[in-house]
């Protein structure tokens, strides 16, 4: 097929912000995603999706993504089950912790209905012995691993393009993934459904209701209602874990960085528990999850379709222009936009929270702010932009009070424990992932208790 791979800022601000009609998802990516996000706003189009947008836009306001006892509640669930690790001796797999929190979270936020999977068995490093899985752990193991699933087989039709139904034409690998999903979510949906059709809130209550609800107060389509919580699902979960993911990781390989951190931390919180004013007073760990984002944006690469032929301008004087068929396929590449070094200097590749504190941001962010999108841009910017900051931010301040040092822990073929620093290896498949797990050894601080 005929398609384009765009890192040109000029170029990606016009897909996605100045000429965003003309360049839609297209009718061949809603059909390779049809199975697992629906008619969501993900993946809808014009009106059906100017709707989804409307009926979301209202409820995700700054009442909503400034209250932090939602966080407080599962974090303290998780520094507990990671000290409790570490206490016990054994590594923890933080991707998995990671995904554990954004889903109870997640389904807490957008149902009213906590998932609990923190509080299920963890999963045991190679070199421990392998324990039977209670009924909860074996829940939220067969939960996560056809969510993992589902994306795997959905970005698989992707590299097949148009002749995808063709690798599945003895069996649809997506939608026998997204059954097991629906099986957790339906019941859930249907009660919030028949409580509010029968006992709805009244007026004064509804600040305190959750997505779920809001959504059955605007339709009763439980078809549209499940699609739209699967999207948000999927956007609240995985890029807020994929980034924790990353964040961790980093702590692992500069310990520089997370000392600086600590240092500020302590400095500004001590002991207790932050406030929304407090985490927007910390400026090196802003800096820091803008950092993570962007070498290790959680959506790598997004996709569009062109409508209409048209002719993009030449990106500099010894550039040519650049014409684009209708109906031709865009690869917007933000991992390698965000790498670019005629773009953040000589030292791009390298992670250094203080470009974004430095002579560095007024030389090269602040002229061209399209050279950073990790929440993409235009009209399908991402509405949790800011509850997603939020998260990051209060997880890392109490990961940070209760742990001051991060060691990667790797084992090789044969399952003995190996003392590399590298050899984590990325990839993606809605989102970015470690392949494998993320071996995480927490050190509770000694010194400097807080």
């Amino acid at each position: 097929m005929d398609a384009f791979l765009v890192t040109e800022p000029q170029y990606i601000k016009r897909v996605l912000m100045t000429d965003a009609t003309t360049y839609e998802k297209g009718p061949e990516f809603r059909s390779q995603f049809l199975d697992l996000l629906g008619n969501g706003v993900l993946t809808s189009e014009g009106d059906l999706w100017k709707f989804h947008r409307g009926m979301t836009r209202p409820f995700l306001n700054k009442h909503r993504y400034s209250d932090l006892q939602l966080f407080y509640d599962h974090t303290e669930t998780l520094i507990n089950r990671l000290k409790d690790r570490m206490r016990e001796g054994f590594p923890a797999d933080w991707q998995d912790l990671a995904h554990r929190y954004t889903l109870d979270t997640a389904t807490t936020f957008l149902f009213g209905h906590d998932f609990r999977s923190l509080a299920a068995d963890l999963p045991c490093p190679p070199l421990h012995p392998s324990r039977e899985l209670s009924s909860d752990g074996k829940r939220v193991h067969h939960f996560f691993h056809a969510f993992q699933q589902a994306q795997v087989q959905t970005a698989r039709r992707l590299r097949y393009g148009r002749f995808w139904p063709l690798f599945e034409f003895w069996r649809n690998r997506v939608r026998e993934h997204v059954n097991v999903i629906e099986s957790f979510l339906e019941p859930v949906i249907e009660s919030v459904v028949l409580r509010e059709k029968h006992h709805p809130r009244s007026a004064e209550c509804q600040d305190e209701e959750t997505l779920l609800e809001y959504l059955t107060r605007l339709t009763d389509d439980q078809r549209l209602i499940k699609d739209q919580t699967m999207n948000l699902l999927i956007g609240a979960r995985d890029t807020t874990a994929s980034t924790l993911t990353s964040a961790v990781y980093v702590l692992t390989q500069r310990p520089d960085v997370c000392q600086r951190l600590r240092r500020e931390v302590v400095d500004m919180v001590g002991h207790r528990v932050p406030s929304y004013d407090d985490l927007h007073k910390m400026k090196y760990l802003r800096a820091f999850i803008n950092e993570v984002l962007r070498l290790y944006p959680p959506v790598p690469i997004t996709i569009r379709a062109s409508t209409r032929p048209t002719v993009w301008p030449a990106a500099g004087p010894t550039e040519k222009p650049v014409y684009i068929p209708a109906h031709t396929r865009i690869y917007v590449a933000l991992l390698i936009m965000h790498r670019r070094k005629d773009l953040w200097g000589p030292d791009a590749d390298e992670f250094d929270p203080d470009r974004w504190l430095d002579e560095r941001l007024h030389k090269y962010f602040i002229p061209n702010p399209s050279i950073f999108l990790p929440f993409h841009a235009g009209p399908r910017i991402c509405l949790g932009q800011q509850f997603a900051y939020n998260s990051l931010s209060f997880v890392l301040v109490r990961l940070l009070q209760s742990f001051s040092q991060f060691e990667l822990v790797l084992y090789d073929d044969d399952a003995s424990e190996s003392s590399s620093r590298s050899g984590v290896e990325f990839q993606t498949h809605l989102t970015m992932f470690v392949k494998g797990a993320l071996w995480i050894k927490m050190q509770e601080p000694v010194e400097d208790p807080i």
